[in-house]
């Protein structure tokens, strides 16, 4: 689970004159939900771990793990999947008394940082030699799990949470400005900067290594490549490759000693995973839950239950106060600063459920619509670059009309312009009572235009290789990660599992969209799993309930003057008057949201949010 660590400078003070280590451990626990916690300490170095049961060989851990033969230290959120290829590689036999923890020691002994590519599973992790005072710091290739680092004069710092770095009180580390106004326009995910100043990330995919008295830069070990195949028919062989890759991809995350929980929307993605997951879990029982967002949420998650054999199923509805103190503070604790997907917050009824039921691992269909479940739509232009004319015809639609119709999506497709989100996103700035100061600083207008200007590929993969990695994706896993792991609950993410993901890539897009449907490949895998109507229905669920809209209460905000320094210093007091209904009454301490639109209302909870943040960093 939760890990961090401090390696100091030569003639630097000693770790434990930076943080205690039982202050270290609760830091890592703030909700102690750890069944074990540990550090090691030396002269120079300071390493700590939080462990939650959950896999069988992680109830042998006992953090920090060492290796035996080199005295090596390792601490992570660690999870491998290709354990029995890895101990046939090292020659070593599988038992559960060999950690995850261990087997990435003996994989590092054996391969040094060339192990890297060779692990399979979600995980970060650092391992620090103390014969060299090497520190190698370790990210999967999606980013699920989170890892922050710092480098400064006097000590290297890295952990699972931000938190640990306003504890260290590092004078270079404050709020970062720049972050601040990315948050407050709802798009703060980056592969490298976070909330503190001086305080990175390392990216999806990246090694970075910290040798004694020497700084280091990430290096990208691992990332996805286009095998670029093509075909003009499909295969049904294609359909049985990507169900067996898919079955994998769930398999291996239902591995744990406890009951196995899976969110369960009703749509496609979800669905699958609970249809591949059900008889897996057999052996320690399985439980979904669904939210209840839209109208036809509870009727279609009924039917999958149903459809699988499954009694039981907990519906829930959403947490309407997902901006309320309690769980700003929950966030905070766990990641150091505000959760940056609002997921990671309006989940927190599975999360509280499943920890009533026992449940440790929860399964979610996130990722699919991002890679293996997009439309797939740019076969029609891959069909036409390679002279296929017959193909791209068939591929239009089933009938002349449904051709027509196809073809007539396809030229509008084509012609379409990016202006429509440019314009909304540069309209977002414009609400935002930022000083113009502050927003020309940050180049905020450019920000927003190329938020809006990320442009498609020629062929499906094309598409997903550009967009399916954007930081948005791995800054959802993060928080999600962060705030489920403070009810004791590991998220995992079966649809982007790395070897499914090379699958996909491989299979042409032929078998990815036709005659208008898109998922196709998905869908055509769960035939027989799953009903029909789960099947082939489109990506809408009918309206939002009326019980899962935001409250129409008035929103507060706080008297300009009330606000912290920091926010006060790039927001500008007449705009922010006027948006908060202080305008004729400055005296008082708060006002109500003039604006009643989603962008406006969600901006107000997000300076309240930040207002809480920053008044605790104080």
């Amino acid at each position: 689970m939760m890990f961090a660590g401090i390696v100091t400078g030569e003639g630097s003070r000693t770790p434990r004159d930076w943080i205690d280590p039982a202050r270290l451990e609760a830091l890592l626990d703030p909700f102690d939900v750890a069944d074990k916690a540990g550090h090691w300490c030396s002269e120079q170095a300071m390493f700590a771990q939080a462990v939650r049961h959950n896999t069988p060989e992680s109830l042998n851990e006992s953090p920090p793990a060492r290796c035996m033969e080199t005295g090596r230290v390792c601490v992570g959120w660690i999870r491998l999947d290709n354990r029995a290829e890895l101990c046939a590689a090292l020659r070593l036999q599988e038992r559960r008394d060999l950690t995850d923890p261990a087997l990435v020691l003996a994989a590092h002994r054996a391969w040094g940082t060339g192990a890297a590519i060779r692990l399979i599973g979600d995980f970060s992790f650092v391992i620090f030699d103390p014969a060299t005072s090497t520190t190698w710091c370790v990210r999967d290739p999606i980013g699920t799990r989170p890892m922050f680092t710092y480098h400064g004069r006097e000590l290297f710092a890295v952990a699972s949470t931000a938190a640990l770095f306003p504890a260290l009180r590092l004078p270079d580390v404050t709020p970062s400005d720049a972050w601040i106004g990315k948050f407050l326009l709802g798009y703060s995910h980056d592969h490298h900067r976070t909330a503190f100043t001086n305080v990175y990330r390392l990216p999806p995919g990246h090694e970075l290594i910290i040798e004694a008295g020497k700084t280091g830069e990430p290096h990208r070990y691992f990332a996805f490549e286009d095998p670029q195949p093509f075909a003009a028919q499909q295969s049904q062989e294609q359909v049985g490759r990507y169900r067996a890759s898919l079955d994998e991809a769930v398999m291996r995350r239902t591995r744990s000693v406890h009951t196995v929980g899976a969110e369960l929307t009703g749509g496609l993605d979800s669905s699958s995973i609970v249809a591949s997951a059900a008889p897996a879990c057999e052996e320690q029982g399985f439980q979904t839950y669904g939210l209840l967002m839209f109208e036809e949420d509870a009727s279609a998650q009924e039917r999958v239950a149903h459809h699988c054999g499954l009694s039981g199923h907990v519906s829930l509805e959403p947490a309407q106060g997902a901006w309320h103190l309690a769980t700003m503070d929950r966030c905070n604790a766990m990641l150091g600063f505000p959760a940056e997907h609002a997921n990671a917050t309006f989940h927190a009824p599975v999360y509280e459920a499943c920890s009533d039921h026992g449940v440790r691992t929860l399964l979610s269909g996130f990722g699919g619509d991002e890679i293996v479940t997009s439309g797939g739509r740019e076969v029609l232009a891959e069909l036409l670059a390679h002279g296929q004319f017959q193909a791209f015809l068939r591929a239009l639609g089933d009938t002349p009309t449904s051709r027509g119709r196809g073809l007539v999506r396809f030229v509008r497709q084509r012609l379409a312009s990016p202006q429509h989100a440019t314009q909304a996103f540069l309209a977002q700035l414009d609400a935002t009572p930022f000083s113009r100061a502050y927003r020309e600083e940050h180049a905020l207008e450019d920000f927003q235009r190329g938020r809006g200007a990320i442009a498609g590929g020629r062929t499906p993969n094309e598409t997903v290789l550009r967009r399916a990695f954007r930081a948005y994706v791995s800054g959802r896993l993060e928080s999600c990660s962060a705030m489920a792991a403070s009810y004791g609950i590991e998220y995992r993410w079966p649809l982007l599992d790395r070897d499914l993901i090379e699958t996909y890539l491989a299979i042409p897009g032929i078998e990815k969209h036709q005659a208008g449907t898109g998922r196709l490949l998905h869908r055509r895998s769960q035939i027989g799993r799953l009903p029909d109507s789960i099947i082939w229905h489109g990506k809408s669920m009918g309206p939002v309930r009326e019980n899962a809209r935001p409250t129409n209460d008035p929103v507060s905000f706080v008297n300009y003057d009330l606000l912290p320094s920091r926010l006060k210093s790039i927001l500008d007091c007449e705009s922010y008057g006027k948006l908060g209904g202080f305008k004729n009454n400055g005296s008082s301490a708060e006002g109500s949201l003039t604006g009643n639109d989603a962008y406006s209302r969600e901006l107000a909870r997000r300076i309240d949010v930040l207002s809480e943040w920053l008044k605790q960093l104080d």
